[in-house]
């Protein structure tokens, strides 16, 4: 009789890249199979699960760490293997955004739970604004590209032509033959079976030397109840230029809102998803090399003494 493998799709790309996003829509296009999904946050607080819990019945998180590094690969490993109990037709990973990829495959190759999973590849999320930047700041997102099967060049919407081009020409001086796909909002212009189709089992092997980013920052802030907005964005703005990411959940007139932040763009919108109590309140910081976040969230916490409760 015929084994039906699991198939497991790994998305990967750096933080604020449209992951999430393009996640919900590739959902949206297995809509008749059984997906199971495992979300992977760099911050001790999970935020992008609770923005993915209604969409998936069988899901996991793995936090405070990447999947791929010594400190959570087992629990990784672990959570395929229960995963795989209830025999879902897919999986799909969402690897944190400063994740290191590069393993992959020799994990696929090496495990035994892997042995009834199909690893279709790596389909690397590059944002087209701020890749020029982060690929010269931070390690990870060189070798993600490094390691992708299909590469997306998400938020096209955001630059000219001339700067779309410079960012092609940047991603195919790094891998020349990738296949790239470009789309805003993480939606395709493309049938998205095109872009599952371009994957296959033998993909290419990447030699990448294992580097530690030491550089990496992470910081949790728990903010007081019921915080005005402005007051609140002024906080954020006052040190946003030292970060990659912020992001979380806040009430604000007891009404919960979910920030989220990208370089020096902020958003704070209404969310009406459930959210658990103690993960309200939390704001997740993600920075890196040559930042001066720590001192810059203290200089906010200074101008705003009423706002923080802690900080880890």
């Amino acid at each position: 009789m015929e084994v039906i493998l699991t198939e497991f799709y790994l998305i990967s790309g750096f933080l604020g890249s449209g992951k999430t996003t393009f996640l919900k829509q590739l959902i949206s296009f297995f809509k008749d199979k059984k997906v199971a999904l495992v979300i992977n946050e760099f911050g001790k607080q999970g935020i992008d699960g609770l923005l993915l819990a209604e969409l998936s019945h069988s899901m996991r998180e793995v936090n405070n760490g990447s999947i791929f590094c010594a400190c959570r690969l087992e629990q990784f490993v672990t959570t395929l293997q229960e995963l795989t109990l209830n025999v879902p037709e897919i999986i799909i990973v969402e690897a944190s955004g400063l994740s290191d990829p590069t393993i992959i495959k020799k994990v696929v190759k090496e495990r035994d739970v892997f042995s009834e999973i199909n690893y279709r590849g790596n389909i690397c999320i590059i944002d087209s604004k701020t890749f020029p930047k982060v690929i010269k700041t931070a390690l990870v997102c060189k070798k993600q590209l490094l390691c992708a099967d299909i590469v997306l060049l998400n938020k096209t919407d955001l630059v000219n032509g001339k700067e779309k081009s410079e960012v092609i020409s940047l991603i195919r001086s790094e891998k020349p033959n990738v296949t790239l796909f470009e789309t805003s909002y993480g939606i395709i212009p493309a049938d998205m079976e095109k872009v599952i189709n371009v994957l296959n089992i033998d993909t290419e092997s990447v030699s990448v030397n294992i580097i530690k980013d030491i550089t990496l920052q992470k910081y949790l802030l728990k903010l007081t109840d019921n915080i005005d907005i402005d007051t609140l964005k002024n906080f954020l703005n006052s040190f946003i230029n030292e970060t990659y990411r912020i992001k979380g959940f806040v009430k604000i007139k007891n009404a919960l809102n979910y920030v989220d932040s990208v370089q020096n763009s902020l958003k704070i919108e209404p969310f009406d998803g459930i959210v658990n109590d103690e993960a309200v309140q939390n704001i997740v910081i993600l920075s890196g090399n040559g930042m001066k976040t720590a001192e810059a969230i203290k200089a906010a916490c200074y101008k705003y003494p009423y706002i923080v409760l802690s900080i880890e």
